[in-house]
């Protein structure tokens, strides 16, 4: 992908090792410097980082676009990760990968209590519009048909959508998400291990906006009104089934690292007698909630009255 954007070797090897020292232009520094923020520390964006944007010609519509990518590559190399998918054959450039070290993830320590402290702190700048630091446009028919199915399923409308409203392709994969996000589709994942691996991924995200919902699911799954303040506090402690044990060991390494995963942690799975599927479905849960925190970080969505949770 590199060699296609930039064409020199010479300069695609700048790029790897230090962006912003790169023969390359200020807005693709700047492009380099938000995806790295997307990327290690959604937490900290803040309205200041869509303003730098704007004055670089960038309009909202178009950093909509930005965060689209962005996320779905969180989707996708995630996944990948998780499923041991190797690399291709065809290798354009050697050494590390994005300008992203091992060892770069590897220093950043999250501890839950402290990510979901935090989260109460990711909007450091009121949203504008009173949804998100981007420009909304409700008007839109697409947005309209998007926001009667949202109703029909939630008895609202999202202010995930809302922030979406200048980009209407990404409707149907929002409401999917959200969707396979709610209850597991895999009979071996039980509600309550699903509910515990979304809740534990967004505490490490420090998702403000996702904390809501994976809260009141956690709660309604499980019925235990204190077991999100215990998993906040410390999801090592002991007192975990071996199977929640094994699922949120894997949904933290996932979390913080997904490099990480080895076929130890599918093993895993099978020994406390979960399967195959629900091991999928952990890593497709941490990687689309990974996704969608980032997203709601990077828009400074304003967390919705209510959870995300169908009322059907």
């Amino acid at each position: 992908m590199l060699p296609l954007l930039y064409g020199e070797d010479r300069i695609v090897r700048q790029v790897l090792e230090d962006p912003q020292t790169a023969e390359i232009s200020e807005l693709h520094k700047l492009a380099w410097r938000w995806t790295r923020r997307f990327v290690r520390e959604s937490w900290t964006f803040g309205l200041e980082h869509v303003r730098e944007l704007r004055d670089q010609g960038i309009d909202d519509a178009e950093l909509l676009r930005w965060v689209e990518g962005a996320a779905v590559q969180t989707w996708w190399v995630m996944s990948a990760d998780a499923g041991g998918v190797s690399l291709d054959e065809f290798t354009p450039t050697s050494g590390r990968a994005v300008g992203l070290e091992r060892e770069d993830y590897e220093a950043q320590q999250f501890r839950t209590a402290a990510a979901s402290a935090a989260a109460l702190e990711a909007l450091p700048a009121p949203a504008p519009n009173g949804v998100a630091w981007v420009e909304i446009d409700l008007d839109r028919l697409e947005y309209r048909e998007a926001a009667a199915s949202a109703v029909g399923r939630y008895g609202f409308v999202p202010n995930f959508l809302k922030a979406f409203s200048l980009r209407p392709p990404m409707y149907r994969r929002h409401l999917r998400a959200f969707e396979l996000l709610e209850a597991p589709t895999t009979p071996r994942l039980t509600p309550r291990l699903h509910a515990l691996a979304r809740a534990l991924t967004t505490l490490f995200n420090r998702s403000a906006y996702g904390q809501v919902t994976s809260r009141a699911q956690l709660e309604r799954v499980t019925g235990d009104p204190e077991l999100w303040q215990r998993l906040s506090e410390d999801e090592h402690e002991t007192g975990w089934s071996d199977d929640e044990r094994a699922v949120l060991d894997f949904a933290a390494r996932m979390a913080q690292g997904s490099y990480r995963v080895t076929d130890k942690d599918a093993a895993r799975f099978i020994d406390v007698g979960l399967d195959a599927a629900a091991y999928v479905e952990v890593a497709n849960v941490v990687s689309i909630q990974t996704a969608n925190d980032r997203t709601a970080n990077a828009l400074g969505l304003v967390p919705d009255p209510e959870p995300i949770l169908s009322q059907r």
